[in-house]
């Protein structure tokens, strides 16, 4: 019984030794971080460029104001902490804050703004589409990776001006690690939670889905997919292939790079048809950062079109280079 003991503690923290290793040797703060940032704010840069002030803030019966100001969105929403005769006003603040963090610049200083956008969009305003509740949740768990970003421009590869700190490293890791968490869960839920609704279990919801006014086809697309739709096993494959893919992608939280890779292809696939065929480009595009943040991970193998395997002599010189990354070095 103690050497059973003994022997868990020991994989234990053999385990331990293997992950801070991991976190040691590969930096956050990459190039892809940046692509997955500046993908967040362009969505909603689209949805506020694109959107009139009225109709972000439409008065109601139950809205006078055409605010949402409940909570602690009353305390610190920018749309709250404004007259309503400055909406137009602060919907242009929001765009220059989610430019500046599009371009890149200062995500130590960028990423606490990115979440109060985000998180003011999706708790003050009346247009919901999905990528904003994401955008407010993942901008929200990115702020500690930024806090030890100490990059000029998050399309470099490391830390700018001084060693990346081991703290740091470790908690930026860790909160990765939860958003991980929170894209499996997010797939996971919206899978199951489809299988309770007969429509998505008889194969028939996709066709529901697309024909439905305020949700149908676009109209350049309609004769297209009015034909697709004619035929019931396509019909079929949409509904369940959508299905099984969302929950492919959420049982891939701790599987190897070529089953997450497989995953992005697919779920990337899925997003793009949403985006062309339904017209919800911004829920997308919150989508792909979020994908990418996932399933494309620090220290997964770089891809590459010429062999899937590292010959010997790669291995070796990218075991002897595999050094914590602290100088900033532009790519």
């Amino acid at each position: 019984m103690r050497t059973a003991r003994y022997l868990l503690i020991e994989m234990i923290d053999e385990w331990r030794h293997r992950q801070l290793t991991h976190m040691m040797h590969h930096s956050v703060h990459t190039p892809l971080l940046g692509i997955a940032r500046s993908l967040l704010a362009s969505g909603m840069l689209l949805a506020l460029v694109a959107t009139p002030t009225t109709h972000l803030f439409y008065v109601s019966a139950t809205r006078p104001t055409g605010l949402v100001c409940d909570g602690i969105s009353g305390y610190f929403g920018l749309f709250c902490l404004v007259p309503t005769q400055y909406l137009e006003l602060a919907r242009w603040v929001a765009v220059a804050i989610l430019l500046v963090v599009t371009a890149g610049w200062r995500p130590r200083i960028t990423g606490v703004l990115h979440w109060w956008v985000s998180f003011s969009f999706y708790s003050s305003t009346n247009v919901m589409d999905g990528g904003d509740q994401v955008a407010a949740v993942i901008t929200f768990l990115l702020i500690p990776i930024c806090l030890t970003d100490d990059r000029r421009w998050h399309w470099y590869r490391g830390i700018e001006h001084r060693p990346d700190h081991p703290v740091a490293r470790v908690v930026s890791h860790m909160t990765l690690l939860l958003i991980w968490i929170q894209t499996s869960l997010l797939y996971l839920q919206s899978s199951v939670e489809k299988l309770k609704v007969p429509e998505w279990r008889d194969g028939t919801a996709v066709w529901y889905w697309l024909t439905m006014p305020p949700f149908g086809a676009n109209q350049f697309l309609q004769p297209s997919v009015t034909w697709l739709l004619s035929h019931a096993p396509i019909v079929l494959a949409a509904t369940w292939g959508t299905i099984a893919i969302e929950f492919f992608v959420a049982c891939t939280l701790f599987a190897g790079h070529r089953l997450r890779r497989c995953a992005a292809v697919l779920a990337l696939g899925l997003h793009t048809s949403i985006a062309l065929v339904i017209g919800l480009p911004v829920f997308s595009t919150m989508m792909f950062a979020v994908l990418l943040l996932y399933c494309f991970r620090p220290g997964d193998p770089r891809l590459s079109l010429s062999s899937p395997r590292l010959s010997s002599h790669d291995r070796r010189t990218a075991e002897s280079t595999a050094e914590p990354i602290s100088k900033g070095v532009s790519p």
